[in-house]
């Protein structure tokens, strides 16, 4: 359906930093460049948001920032409207989502909501899915996006309607791609390492879900096959001070460090030789498709959608267990095998062009997501 008045499109999500569900609404910013666009960003106080406002602004989108608080949300929610009379509320999380309807109830605007996973690590996390649920069911939600099959089947599951119900995956913005050995030669500057020591890399948020402890097991045992591995870990997160005293029981300390948050990720992945990805969890990762689109290899758990992206031993690898030493196996023998690595590093790269291209899925967002009709 096509509305007369273009409305305002506003992105309502809670940020910790800089990740995975950060980039697809920067990346949806500079694809919609002819939507008007605005960010509402909910932050604690301590979080630095000047990376994300910064992706954001690169297009058209304004990005406005508020404390993570329900009531100061819906009255940002509320100045906002008095400038901009028709609204479409695009939301990215559990609270996103009460926010979004509740404001919708009381304005009529239209709600649209992206869920990029769900995790249940604890009885607190397990209601907070429930809460979601029930609000995409009986919310008054126009549509619900979902990364990957295996989240529309919860929905599915809990009887949400299946015509609210979109399956699309993330994409990635065409970029050009940087020179592997010039990244490498950086990185390992900066690591003061020498350039042909392989290097295995963590890149995410240092919490339970992504589970960077299995990591730092399994870069433990690869080190046994592969003493000459250097290990990486990217990301700032809750799990922080469990993985250094962790590394210093494994006395790793000279051949594992932690980077913190890193803003340029883009040049940090194609100096890499594999992502390993230990996650309990997945809708469809950004990190490994921004990973693949590189061309470094993939090493990862086999959850959510991440069997849809990767191809077990054609774009990449797949671990079945949460053993590190079936992580390990698995990139001792890659690292033991450039010719190997090169044929999975083109064909990520190839899988990316062809089949995670966001601006091939601008129609979808305008015409089926939204309901614009911006060639009239």
């Amino acid at each position: 359906m096509a509305h007369s008045v273009s409305p305002t499109l506003v992105h309502l999500i809670s940020s910790s930093g800089f990740y995975g569900a950060e980039r697809v609404v920067a990346n949806l910013c500079q694809t919609l460049p002819n939507i008007n666009t605005l960010v509402l960003c909910l932050s604690p106080g301590a979080t630095d948001t000047r990376t994300f406002a910064q992706h954001v602004t690169r297009s058209k989108a304004v990005f406005i920032s508020c404390p993570n608080s329900m009531s100061r949300a819906l009255s940002a929610l509320r100045q906002i409207h008095t400038q901009h009379p028709q609204l479409i509320l695009h939301a990215h999380g559990y609270k996103e989502i009460v926010i979004a309807c509740l404001y919708s109830w009381i304005s009529g605007s239209r709600v649209i909501v992206t869920q990029h996973g769900f995790t249940e690590r604890n009885v607190k996390s397990k209601i907070y899915n429930l809460i979601n649920k029930a609000f995409c069911r009986w919310g008054g939600v126009d549509k619900i996006i979902a990364v990957s099959e295996s989240i529309k089947d919860t929905y599915r599951a809990f009887s949400v309607d299946p015509l609210c119900l979109i399956v699309l995956p993330n994409g990635l913005l065409p970029q050009t791609r940087l020179n592997r050995k010039e990244c490498r030669a950086h990185l390992a500057s900066q690591l003061n390492i020498a350039c042909d020591r392989p290097i295995v890399a963590y890149v995410g948020r240092l919490s339970a879900e992504k589970d960077p402890l299995l990591f730092v097991d399994a870069f433990f045992e690869l080190k046994q096959q592969n003493p000459r591995c250097f290990g990486v870990i990217a990301g700032e997160g809750p799990l922080k001070p469990v993985l250094v005293d962790r590394i210093q029981r494994y006395q790793l300390n000279d051949d594992l460090v932690m980077l913190g948050f890193v803003e340029d990720v883009e040049h940090l992945l194609p100096a890499i030789d594999v992502l390993l990805m230990t996650s309990v969890t997945e809708g469809t990762p950004m990190t490994a498709l921004e990973a693949m689109a590189a061309g470094t290899v993939v090493v990862s758990t086999a959850v959510g959608g991440v069997p849809v992206i990767i191809k077990h031993g054609e774009n990449g690898l797949l671990i079945g267990d949460r053993k590190p030493r079936s992580f390990a196996d698995c990139c001792a023998a890659m690292l033991s095998s450039p010719e190997r690595m090169a044929q999975l590093s083109a064909a990520a790269i190839k899988t990316i062009e062809e089949h995670y291209n966001l601006f091939a899925q601008q129609s979808v967002y305008e015409n089926d997501i939204y309901g614009l009709d911006l060639a009239s």
